[in-house]
């Protein structure tokens, strides 16, 4: 402890005076000053708070009592010996002044990496942690690269440099820490005693050499210790490392490998031991990234130090290639390679399954920093339907939710992708539902609001609670989803009602038919982006098809389902081709007419002001062509526009020499009546 004056010391008038000019005189930071507490009682005042406490009192009240300035000397000299923590980050200020500080030159983490003085910034390159050895003396590691504050060639020399080199247990990286009685320290490394770590000149300009000098006292070789909060521990066991983008991707080995080599990447969280790591703190402050299956660690390829170099799995071997340095940044945090310098990163920020880990210059963007889940992480209590898939997710009442202008309603299933939703599981077990028409998107409640009758919609992924949901099975395959941002709120069809586009909003779950819904997985890949280009490729499928003996089609057999009407299963069958393509479809009949009569068709389309003359329209993929081969104003055949290019359509047309075929036409031909236009 540094000793000003003992409290059974008498003291005379005469010498009151020296005593309180001296008080005046202390540095503004105490050496080691705390950090402040965490608790709710009010936290010490600071030597320079409680300086300038003593110069206004003693100013206010010239007749003070010896003893009463003995004790205001005594309560300064017990806060400025706190002792030196380890598990403290430490400023190191120099008596030069001008907000000086210890500093290893450009943040590099490099074995002889300069030291030097430098405004304060509040950067790792200007914190240090302090080890103490069995002599008394102290090991300094540097933040930033998590080395030892080290004497290069462990010499003696005036002048001698003063820089950061990996921990080795020599005296040149053992530091005495002598109290100036000041409030300020002087640092001698045991291999030259008699020297002191000196601010070269006692410059105190940016970059100014620190080194090592002979022992003279100014303040060139005072130091003050400022706290700079607790050194976190980053160690866990059996954890995963999340994008800080993304609750469903984490650190990967690929295919689940144990040979040294195999790639590291994001992919799709699926709990398997691939995705869990043990992070270890090194005894250099450290961590070391190990596989829980393959007990290998990751690794820089070839510790090379190009940005964009790939991150492998590598048996454990002690180099800096598989050391990483952890930096905070709020709840998340950085991992910058300790051979290197160059950051953990997900390559082009990529949100994929299967995004390759690279390291790359640090850029602060959000695909550097990282989310730790651990092993006892809270998770929700939703059930388990797989990692990723493709479902409709269909009300009881047999429409499927399915995205219309950005809102949320009910519709006939069919094969576009506004009604198919990919599911993904994410880290807390619940699920992200994105629709295929646009997977930037989420199923979202409104605003993230919990009331009856909130929108739901879909939105730009946020991550947010209103994105995801609890799936929850309620028996018979069915299942209530409630969204994170609710506790006792699901989804539910206004109104339980079974109309098309009836909107689907929140409700609290009261167990009836309009919150309940079936997942049905299905083949992503056979998803339209319109109902036009589905109707269409439907309808190209069948190319090739023949009719059997007596005109007999699967076209005529599902019409004479659909009407209750064997007769059908051997009628002409153009208008049901082109009917059976629109129920495949899932098109439905308040937009599309399922017909077996041509004339019906015309008259349901105008009747419906669905209808187009040839004369004065382009026509679209999807529209139905008549004709009128007799010319006579009465209808003979239909088919369905695949397409329109300079002037001439291709079509695809059942019953056209007794098999659907593809026929190429002028748009407006006279045979052409005209064109049916479904409101897809």
């Amino acid at each position: 402890m540094v000793k000003i004056i003992s409290k059974k010391q008498k003291i005379s008038k005469g010498c009151i005076a020296a005593v309180v000019t001296a008080l005046l005189a202390v540095t503004p930071c105490a050496w080691a000053v705390p950090a402040a507490e965490s608790s709710g009682s009010a936290s010490t005042p600071s030597v320079q708070q409680e300086a300038s406490q003593t110069q206004k009192g003693t100013e206010g009240n010239q007749n003070n009592t010896g003893a009463q300035v003995v004790a205001s000397a005594q309560q300064n000299t017990e806060n400025r010996n706190t002792a030196i923590d380890p598990a403290q980050y430490y400023e190191i200020r120099s008596a030069v002044g001008n907000n000086k500080v210890l500093d290893i030159c450009g943040g590099n983490v490099a074995n002889g990496a300069n030291s030097q003085l430098y405004a304060s910034n509040g950067t790792e390159a200007q914190r240090f942690r302090f080890v103490k050895n069995s002599d008394g003396t102290y090991v300094i590691y540097t933040a930033v690269g998590c080395r030892a504050l080290d004497v290069a060639g462990a010499g003696s020399a005036n002048g001698t440099n003063v820089q950061q080199y990996d921990p080795n247990h020599t005296k040149a990286q053992h530091w005495t820490v002598t109290s100036n009685g000041d409030g300020t320290v002087t640092f001698s490394p045991s291999c030259a005693v008699n020297k002191s770590l000196d601010v070269s000149g006692g410059s105190q300009q940016n970059g100014a050499n620190v080194q090592i000098y002979e022992k003279n006292g100014t303040n060139a070789q005072k130091w003050t210790l400022v706290s700079k909060g607790q050194v976190p521990n980053f160690g866990a066991k059996g954890a995963m490392l999340c994008p800080s983008y993304t609750d469903n991707t984490v650190v990967d080995v690929s295919g689940g490998s144990d040979r040294n080599g195999a790639n590291i990447q994001c992919y799709q969280y699926n709990e398997t031991a691939a995705q869990k790591f043990d992070i270890v703190r090194n005894g250099d402050g450290s961590y070391t990234v190990k596989n829980a299956q393959s007990g290998k660690v990751l690794d820089v390829a070839g510790g090379s130090s190009r940005s964009g170099t790939n991150v492998w799995q590598y048996a454990a071997n002690g180099t800096d290639a598989q050391k990483w340095i952890v930096t905070q940044y709020g709840d998340k945090v950085g991992f910058k390679n300790r051979g290197s310098g160059l950051m953990l990163d997900v390559s082009g920020g990529s949100q994929a399954s299967g995004a390759n880990i690279q390291v790359y210059n640090s850029n602060g963007t959000s695909a550097q920093k990282w989310t730790i889940a651990k092993s006892d992480r809270p998770v929700t209590e939703s059930d388990n339907l797989g990692d990723s898939f493709t479902a409709m997710v269909k009300n009881v009442n047999g429409k499927v939710l399915a995205v219309s202008n950005n809102n949320v309603a009910m519709w006939v299933p069919n094969y576009t992708k506004t009604r198919a939703w990919t599911f993904v599981r994410n880290v807390d077990h619940s699920y992200t539902l994105s629709p295929l028409s646009n997977p930037d998107c989420a199923l979202d409640i409104a605003g993230g609001a919990d009331a009856d009758g909130t929108n739901v919609q879909i939105y730009w992924k946020n991550r947010s609670a209103a994105q995801k949901f609890v799936v929850k099975g309620k028996g018979n395959g069915t299942y209530i989803l409630m969204p994170e941002n609710s506790t006792t709120r699901v989804l539910d069809v206004f109104g339980n009602s079974s109309e098309e586009n009836t909107n689907l909003d929140l409700y609290t779950a009261n167990g009836t038919n309009a919150q309940l819904f079936k997942i049905e997985k299905v083949d992503g890949s056979k998803f339209k982006w319109t109902e036009r280009k589905l109707v269409v490729d439907i309808a190209e499928s069948q190319l090739g098809t023949h009719e059997g003996p007596n005109n007999y089609t699967k076209y005529g057999v599902w019409y004479a389902s659909l009407v209750h009407n064997q007769s059908f299963e051997h009628g002409p069958w153009c208008a049901m081709f082109v009917s059976w393509c629109g129920a495949q479809a899932g098109i439905p009949s308040s937009v599309y007419c399922y017909h077996a009569y041509t004339p019906t068709g015309v008259q349901w389309y105008q009747n419906h002001n669905a209808w187009q003359w040839k004369d004065h329209y382009i026509p679209r993929a999807g529209d139905l062509v008549y004709y009128d081969w007799n010319y006579d104003s009465v209808v003979d055949h239909v088919g369905l526009v695949v397409n329109c290019q300079n002037g001439k359509i291709t079509t695809v047309e059942g019953n056209y020499r007794d098999q659907v075929k593809s026929r190429y036409v002028n748009a407006k031909a006279s045979s052409i009546f005209g064109y049916g236009v479904p409101r897809y």
